[in-house]
């Protein structure tokens, strides 16, 4: 949260949206502990950063897309500040977005104990979306974090290959 690093990729919604020139804004951690055994388990950790832009991001769509971009905007959890017409660069009608300055990403580490593995669920990390991981407990080494971390920074274009992918399931809890 002090260096707040340059993140080099762009993130892109579609074809005709691409936000660039981010930034690490804040970070932060949260955990919870399982109430199994002596406590001395994570049951849970959620880790959340917000990448900054020096500027609200804005959105276009041509109006015939505008509700379906809508949506979609409200999924990836960017919240729509204002909306506005506006006639597209190729002509046409079309409508503006205007969104917060930061893009939201968070990972949640999810303890499985009966499958005895660790489950991790990804918004907005290697690009928008939603991505879900599974890896098993002693599979969990410096150069796995390591490659983790370069994801987060931006340095990676996804997440090390060592992780096993899975569909993603929302966290019930």
């Amino acid at each position: 949260n002090v260096a707040k690093p340059a993140l080099p990729r762009p993130f892109r919604l579609d074809a005709r949206n691409s936000f660039g020139n981010l930034a690490w804004l804040e970070g932060s951690v949260d955990y919870r502990s399982t109430n199994r055994f002596d406590r001395s388990y994570y049951s849970r950790v959620l880790f959340s950063t917000r990448y900054g832009s020096p500027a609200p991001l804005t959105a276009v769509a041509p109006s015939s897309y505008a509700e379906s971009l809508r949506r979609e905007l409200q999924h990836l959890n960017l919240k729509v500040e204002t909306e506005a017409p506006t006639m597209l660069p190729e002509g046409g009608p079309g409508v503006q977005f205007t969104l917060p300055n930061a893009i939201p990403m968070q990972i949640s580490f999810d303890a499985d104990f009966e499958a005895n593995r660790i489950l991790l669920r990804c918004r907005n990390l290697e690009g928008f979306g939603l991505a879900a991981f599974s890896l098993k407990p002693g599979d969990i080494n410096r150069a796995l974090l390591d490659g983790i971390g370069l994801c987060l920074l931006g340095r990676a274009q996804g997440m090390p290959t060592s992780l096993q992918r899975v569909p993603f399931r929302r966290h019930d809890n």
